[in-house]
């Protein structure tokens, strides 16, 4: 699924999107797992916590459908110290600087207090899925 047409564009912009989710039969059998949700860290000291997460669903079936998508600005003029900090992370000397971390989360309650259960990770490398458009040397 690709993003509305009138979303901002690649050169000012970094799009985080979840369309799905796949559950594994560990999932869909363990009774912990109950509403889902998906978890990232991209550019935490420009965001709230609440925009580094999906909203959670119920686990019904196998494939989750989340359909999710946030903008994150990085223009030059108004937002140089992101755009800054993504320049930092795809040319890190080590190359692991421009993973983003995704972790699959059940929001399990607890004596009416919410509480997580992890039980899945994944990292998406900056560096095998940016815009064959944009340059490094743009950052």
């Amino acid at each position: 699924a690709g993003l509305p047409g009138d979303w901002p564009d690649a050169e000012t912009h970094v799009i985080v999107a979840v369309n799905n989710v796949r559950l594994g039969a560990e999932a869909l059998r363990n009774p912990r797992v109950n509403k889902v949700f998906v978890l990232y860290e991209f550019l935490p000291e420009f965001c709230s916590d609440a925009d580094q997460r999906t909203h959670a669903l119920p686990k019904e079936e196998r494939l989750l459908t989340y359909n999710f998508a946030r903008a994150f600005k990085v223009d030059e003029k108004h937002n140089a110290e992101a755009r800054f900090a993504v320049s930092k992370m795809v040319r890190g000397p080590r190359g692991d600087e421009a993973l983003v971390p995704f972790c699959l989360v059940a929001d399990v309650e607890k004596g009416g207090e919410g509480d997580f259960y992890e039980f899945g990770f994944c990292e998406l490398d900056l560096m095998q899925v940016r815009p064959r458009t944009i340059t490094i040397e743009k950052l």
